[in-house]
Formats: C-alpha cells, sequence, structure tokens
C-alpha cells in the first residue's frame, strides 16, 4: 500500500502548475518522447505545439484505449 504522504507531485516544467493529471502526463510522453523528462500541463503543451487546450482534450479522448500511455 502506497502512503500517501510519499506520492511524488508532478509539476508543469514551465508553468510549475502542481499535480499534473495522469492524462497531461501522457500527452506529454506522447508528444515530447516517452523518454523525456520534461512534463507539460495540458496549457503549456498547447502553447508549445502551437494548437488549443481544446484540440489536446479531444486528442486525449482520442488516445484513449488506443495508447498506452492512457490506459
Amino acid at each position: 500500500m502506497i502512503n500517501k504522504q510519499d506520492k511524488r507531485c508532478v509539476h508543469c516544467a514551465h508553468c510549475t502548475k502542481q499535480n499534473l493529471t495522469k492524462s497531461e502526463i501522457a500527452m506529454s510522453k506522447k508528444y515530447l518522447g516517452r523518454s523525456s523528462k520534461t512534463l507539460l500541463c495540458i496549457d503549456c503543451l498547447a502553447n508549445f505545439l502551437e494548437v488549443t487546450s481544446e484540440e489536446l482534450i479531444a486528442k486525449i479522448e482520442e488516445f484513449k484505449g488506443n495508447c498506452k500511455l492512457f490506459d
């Protein structure tokens, strides 16, 4: 059993938003590379990729069930 106090808090590398969601982590890995140590929140990733946050959110739904990162 994992102690809640031992859980790692994942931050956005650009805006330092705390507690990235599993989907935000998966999207960062999908677009920046699985081995990338840089993780971005949806808004920062959208800015980096020059798309809207809504477009990335739609992609998350598309990737669920089709990509192991989103399991």
